[in-house]
């Protein structure tokens, strides 16, 4: 798979810059976000982002991860009359995020994961999965203020990415504590 790599211009920090295939490196958006500099740059070379390896700067780094272990555990779970599966319960993962927006201001939020609510009886979730634990009552998952920040800006397609990719960090982690605990 090619790679589309966006960057800033070494000369004028505003100004986007993307090269694809060896092709000519290409002026993008002005005073836009890194969001919109990819946006523009697969509609430039004719590309969707499922066609190639994207690389961009870092508009979010998760600087801390902290593992709160205590309520860990494998717990069994009988589905309907016959069925019995094992799931991880009492998960409780922090990041540490910063994030910075289009208008270059950063700012630091504690995302917290926990499990994903079941009920016994049903076999729709992963014998791992987590989510945002603002969902649970958890008023210390700062996932809403970081969504506000971001939407202040109007940078939603970024709300997305940040999402999709702390919700993808934390269900390896999560896997990674269910396989060690089985």
């Amino acid at each position: 798979m090619k790679t589309l790599t966006v960057y800033t211009q070494t000369d004028n920090q505003d100004f986007y810059m993307a090269t694809y295939d060896d092709q000519e490196a290409l002026n993008l958006a002005f005073k836009g976000s890194v969001t919109d500099a990819i946006d523009e740059a697969l509609l430039v070379f004719g590309l969707t982002s499922d066609e190639v390896v994207i690389e961009a700067p870092e508009f979010f780094t998760i600087s801390d991860v902290d593992r709160f272990q205590d309520l860990e555990e494998i717990v069994n779970k009988t589905h309907g009359i016959t069925s019995e599966d094992t799931y991880l319960e009492g998960v409780h993962l922090t990041y540490q995020v910063e994030v910075t927006n289009k208008n270059k201001v950063t700012k630091e939020f504690e995302v917290i994961f926990q499990n994903e609510e079941r009920h016994d009886g049903m076999r729709n979730y992963s014998n791992y999965g987590v989510d945002f634990a603002g969902q649970f009552g958890c008023d210390a998952d700062e996932s809403g203020e970081l969504e506000s920040f971001l939407a202040e800006t109007d940078e939603y397609e970024l709300v997305e990415r940040v999402n999709a990719e702390l919700s993808w960090k934390a269900k390896c982690d999560s896997k990674e504590i269910y396989e060690s605990l089985i």
